[in-house]
């Protein structure tokens, strides 16, 4: 008796695993290439990636499932044939996997909201309807296999290890379809770019100019101090904005935040404004861009006036194709797997490292070298999660750990990526001048924004407008390195790029750009405006050459402080409505001015420049585009702290 319900048992829990592995298996089959079908993707890897996943989350499911049905045949006895439970764990894991993607798909196409009672009942529906079709499909599946082996389940793991082989072999078809490339066509030269230099703009993401050896930092940058000695080395250089997507904006654009409109995490770069990168195609140039920020790709619009660009992820735990777009259950099973095999995090960046994009780059400049070329390249590395050198699987994001307890051993994860962002750019420096590029190029080596290291009791950047935040280095090698060694002290800002390079290369630069040309013999910024925003929560800042005035409303810096990662930091972090700084004698802005009396008449004509000179900028014509952003960009911008 013992004997016979011990084999029920088992009976039971195993066609409750295989049944919800096949489930899974066939959910991840559809919504992969559904996905692919709508998306438009080019590599058929999504199917594959879909029968692993979800089969692993079926398993889960099914040792769940299995639990479950057999404590309920315990408390309600009565017969359950292996057929049902097959049918009922397959068919409700397929429904719950497959429902859980489309139902974002239909709610588009019928214009739901996802909240309503409306949708809830639509859905439901859907879902009953689905659970039944399913339900016998698989249980008449059974049904015909059982009447010719009793080796059903055995039967069933074979098709499933099918589904895997041969979507296995679907993928590779498809990838090593996509690597066929045709040769490159013979380009006439363009009579218009005889002895004009190539243009270099080399962005290192998240870089502290005080941080750096050309600033006097005592940190062993040998390669950015070539630049420098090779080039001019600017000190007074302040972003825009507080954080990479309004930032880089505001380099391609010659705009504020205020007027290019890219303000928030779902902003897009505008398509009528005109760019950087389409000024030096419209020229002539070649244009070609690297990027291995999220923010800065083609979905968020800054691929527009390309020849080619090229953004480049991080790496997976797990070995999947690096470009397909998520599946909707990606991030959960990652995040499962990976804690379940530790070793496995050791192999996941979240972002493309400065070896790898150094390679891609050079792979590049062997094939095109002849070209004259506009170049941007985006460097990742000094920007959290700090990555420990060698890798080996330790990094930290300070972000998730609001107190200085651990200042030192952020700090010299911070400098640690600083000096191998440093190995590679000199890796990079060392293939130009071996193949003549080098001493005839444009270079220009800057950031979009700094990183707070605690200064005002907080990690990383897009909170403030401090110093840490917004000053950042800029290097600017000429062709023939005329004015080598020269220290620059001019204020300019981001906004001063575009027409310096466009000038630099005899383009007129558009008359919307609000920028100019700090070579320009008449060049002189008075002051900088810097802006950000968070939850409709603004911030302004006017900066002049030894003064700064910083406005945000009351909710700002309670955004900073308030944020998920951050309810447990120290309460310093929150700063005053209005903060009045003296950089001369003040240049960590560590006292505030703006309420002393002796400093009131200061206070007051800054606030009121300030005020004056945005209300005159709103004049000018505004732009603002939204993008919607795939699972994968929404996943890596919350690992980067972009979004909550």
């Amino acid at each position: 008796m013992r004997l016979k319900l011990s084999e029920k048992i088992k009976g039971i829990f195993l066609n409750a695993l295989v049944g919800s592995i096949i489930g899974g298996g066939i959910a991840g089959l559809i919504e992969g290439i559904s996905k692919t079908l709508i998306t438009g993707y080019n590599r058929w890897t999504l199917p594959i990636t879909g029968i692993g996943y979800y089969g692993f989350l079926g398993l889960l499911a099914g040792i769940a499932l299995g639990i479950i049905i057999l404590s309920l045949l315990l408390m309600l006895p009565g017969k359950l044939k292996r057929r049902n439970v097959f049918g009922i764990c397959s068919s409700t894991t397929t429904v719950y996997l497959s429902l859980s993607y489309f139902m974002t798909r239909i709610s588009e196409i019928l214009k739901l909201h996802a909240n309503s009672l409306q949708s809830h009942i639509i859905f439901s529906l859907i879902g009953i309807l689905a659970f039944w079709f399913f339900y016998f499909l698989y249980s008449y599946s059974y049904s015909l296999i059982d009447k010719r082996s009793k080796r059903v389940l055995l039967v069933f793991s074979l098709f499933y290890v099918f589904l895997l082989g041969s979507s296995a072999f679907l993928a590779l078809e498809s990838v090593n379809a996509s690597k066929k490339m045709k040769e490159p066509e013979a380009e006439a030269v363009n009579s218009a770019l005889i002895n004009k230099p190539r243009v270099i703009f080399i962005l290192i993401d998240a870089l502290r100019y005080d941080w750096i050896s050309p600033y006097g930092y005592d940190i062993d940058t040998p390669n950015m101090q070539t630049l420098a000695d090779d080039g001019i080395l600017f000190t007074n250089e302040i972003a825009n904005s507080n954080w990479t997507r309004a930032a880089i904006a505001s380099i391609f654009t010659s705009l504020l935040p205020m007027n290019h409109g890219v303000l928030r995490g779902t902003s897009k770069l505008p398509d009528k404004l005109p760019l950087l990168s389409e000024e030096m195609r419209q020229a002539g140039y070649y244009t070609v861009g690297f990027s291995t920020n999220p923010n800065i790709q083609a979905l968020t619009g800054f691929a527009r006036g390309f020849d080619e660009f090229y953004f480049y992820r991080g790496v997976e735990a797990i070995p999947v194709d690096p470009d397909a777009p998520y599946l909707r259950f990606h991030l959960e099973t990652r995040t499962i797997i990976r804690n379940l095999i530790p070793p496995l995090k050791k192999r996941e960046r979240t972002y493309c490292d400065a070896e790898k994009t150094t390679n891609y780059v050079m792979d590049w400049l062997r094939a095109n070298k002849d070209k004259t070329f506009f170049m941007y390249l985006h460097y990742m590395d000094p920007h959290a999660r700090y990555y420990h050198h060698p890798f080996n699987g330790v990094y930290a994001n300070p972000a998730n750990d609001p107190s200085g307890d651990n200042y030192n051993f952020y700090t010299s994860l911070y400098k640690g990526e600083i000096i191998y962002t440093d190995k590679y750019l000199g890796k990079l420096i060392k293939y130009l001048k071996d193949n003549g590029i080098y001493d005839s190029s444009l270079i220009i080596m800057t950031a979009d924004h700094g990183e707070e290291m605690y200064d005002h009791y907080y990690w990383g950047h897009s909170t403030s407008l401090f110093e840490e935040q917004i000053h950042v280095p800029l290097i600017i090698k000429l062709p023939g390195n005329e004015g080598a060694g020269t220290i620059n002290s001019s204020l300019l800002s981001e906004i001063d790029l575009a027409p310096m390079i466009t000038k630099l290369v005899g383009i007129i630069p558009p008359k919307q750009w609000e920028g100019h040309n700090v070579f320009d013999s008449q060049f002189i910024n008075n002051f900088v405006i810097s802006q950000a925003q968070s939850r409709d929560c603004k911030i302004n800042g006017i900066r002049f050459e030894d003064t700064k005035y910083i406005e945000a409303d009351p909710c700002y810096s309670k955004v900073r402080i308030n944020t998920r990662r951050l309810r447990a930091s120290d309460k310093r972090a929150i700063f005053p409505e209005n903060n009045l700084f003296d950089l001369e004698k003040d240049p960590h802005e560590k006292n505030n001015l703006f309420n002393k009396s002796e400093f009131k008449s200061l206070a007051d004509s800054l606030q009121g420049l300030l005020h004056t000179t945005l209300a005159k900028l709103s004049k000018n014509e505004t732009y603002e585009d939204s993008v919607s952003l795939d699972e994968k960009t929404i996943s890596r911008l919350k690992e980067l702290g972009y979004l909550q």
